[in-house]
């Protein structure tokens, strides 16, 4: 665990701090050693050197911590295993009154290494541009659309566009019309900024 991902467990209580040590010590358990452990977009986030794509990311909701595979396939694969937990989209919602499925979460993450590992990504973000982090709001409209696979596809200059272009708008109310365009590009596909992108369209 980096200092960074420690200081943001620290910020929840003691009874969330604990669920959220025992989760990433789980994950940890099935990491191979050229995974990275970041703060991506302001969440804990577990990588593959050279790949922008994650394996997984976690953060905290009111009821339950959300652990995000950003591939809905793999959660609807494990449902069966998955009995008494909901998914949406490509989040597992993980309850503090329940015990941790732990044999399901590290099979997913070592698939995932697997999977991410074997992929072939696009453009990555240009050196001089800052990285923005991903505001809760923008996390929690992507779990209820059921994006965040759709997002994480996008190449990251994409992602990181999106959240500097809809944290710099002036009002709350441009900040929604931009946030609802983004939805609705990733959700339509082939479209980025209004502009064509044939790379993202869905088959």
């Amino acid at each position: 665990m980096t200092p960074q991902i420690r200081a943001y467990i620290d910020a929840f209580d003691s009874p969330t701090q604990a669920r959220l040590i025992e989760l990433h010590t789980l994950i940890e358990s099935a990491l191979t050693p050229e995974i990275e452990q970041v703060i991506y977009y302001n969440l804990p986030t577990f990588m593959v050197k050279g790949k922008k794509r994650p394996l997984c990311v976690y953060s905290v909701a009111t009821h339950h911590i959300s652990f995000v595979t950003t591939d809905s396939e793999i959660l609807q694969r494990y449902k069966p295993r998955l009995a008494g937990y909901k998914i949406s989209g490509t989040t597992l919602q993980l309850p503090f009154e329940r015990p941790l499925p732990r044999e399901v979460i590290i099979d997913i993450v070592r698939e995932r290494i697997d999977t991410v590992s074997a992929s072939v990504e696009s453009k990555t973000i240009a050196v001089d541009k800052p990285i923005h982090e991903m505001p809760d709001f923008v996390l929690s409209a992507l779990e209820n659309a059921n994006l965040m696979e759709e997002y994480y596809a996008r190449p990251a200059y994409q992602q990181n566009d999106y959240l500097g272009w809809i944290a710099g708008a002036k009002t709350d109310a441009t900040r929604q019309k931009r946030l609802t365009q983004m939805l609705d590009e990733l959700s339509q596909g082939g479209v980025y900024m209004k502009m064509p992108h044939p790379a993202s369209m869905k088959r």
